[in-house]
C-alpha cells in the first residue's frame, strides 16, 4: 500500500532539519517522526529515511551526513527564501507558510509572522471560515470578522462598542442598521418613541408628547424641582 505522502516534500523536510547543530541521524530522524507519525509507524519511518538520505546522497544534497551547498541552494529555492535559516524558523514559519499556500510574497508573510503568533492563528481561522481579509489578517481584523458574522451582519467595518450599541438599537425597534452617526440617532428617536407609546414621532412630537404627560399627571407623580 503507498503511503499519502510526497516523497518530494518529504526529502526537503529532511533537508530542512539537517540545518541544525546536531549531526545524529538517529535523533534526526527520531525528531521528524512526529510530522509522519499519520503515515508511518516508527518502524516504517526509520526505513524510509534510510532511504531518503541515500536519494539526497546521490542527488548531491548531502556530503559526510552534511546538507552540502547544492542542498541548501534547492532548499532556499523550495521555501522561497534565499536567506540560510536554522531548522527552528523552518519549523515554524517556512513549513506552516507552505502549507497555507498562501499568495504574497514568502519574505512579507514571514516578517510578519515572526511578529507573534497570532498572526499565524488568524491566517488559519480567515482561511478555514472563508474570511476575505487578505493573506495575512490581523488578529483582531479576523476577530471582529468572526463577531459580525455571528450577529448576521455583512460588513467590512472595525467592530467597537458604539456599533454594538448601534446594532441592538436597530434590533429592539426593528429597523435598519447602517452604522452611521444620523442612523444612531433616528434608532434612539424610533426607541424612545415607541417607549412612550408614539409611532413615527419627531423629536417635536416626543417633547409635546412629554409636556402633555406631564400636565396629566398628578402633582405628586412628578419631582418637583426649583422653589
Amino acid at each position: 500500500m503507498t503511503n499519502p505522502i510526497s516523497t518530494k516534500k518529504l526529502k526537503y523536510l529532511v533537508l530542512a532539519r539537517l540545518q541544525s547543530e546536531t549531526r545524529e541521524m538517529a535523533k534526526i530522524c527520531h525528531s521528524l517522526y512526529v510530522y509522519v507519525a499519520p503515515f508511518f509507524s516508527r518502524d516504517e519511518w526509520r526505513d524510509r529515511f534510510e532511504d531518503l538520505l541515500d536519494d539526497l546522497q546521490r542527488s548531491g544534497y548531502l556530503e559526510s551526513g552534511e546538507i552540502s551547498s547544492s542542498g541548501t541552494k534547492d532548499l532556499a529555492k523550495f521555501v522561497r527564501d534565499q536567506t540560510p535559516r536554522g531548522w527552528r524558523m523552518y519549523k515554524r514559519l517556512h513549513f506552516p507558510v507552505l502549507a497555507l499556500a498562501l499568495e504574497s510574497p514568502l519574505g512579507d508573510v514571514i516578517r510578519q509572522f515572526q511578529y507573534g503568533q497570532d498572526r499565524l492563528l488568524a491566517c488559519i481561522i480567515a482561511r478555514k471560515k472563508n474570511l476575505d481579509l487578505g493573506d495575512v489578517p490581523t488578529r483582531n481584523a479576523v476577530m471582529d470578522a468572526l463577531v459580525w458574522e455571528y450577529l448576521g451582519v455583512t460588513t467590512d467595518k472595525p467592530l467597537t462598542v458604539g456599533r454594538i450599541r448601534q446594532l441592538v438599537l436597530a434590533h429592539l425597534v426593528g429597523a435598519e442598521c447602517t452604522f452611521t452617526t444620523s442612523n444612531y440617532v433616528e434608532l434612539q428617536r424610533l426607541l424612545a418613541a415607541r417607549l412612550l407609546g408614539i409611532e413615527e414621532a419627531n423629536l417635536r412630537d416626543i417633547e409635546r408628547h412629554l409636556v402633555i404627560e406631564w400636565l396629566r399627571a398628578a402633582d405628586d407623580e412628578w419631582p418637583q424641582g426649583g422653589h
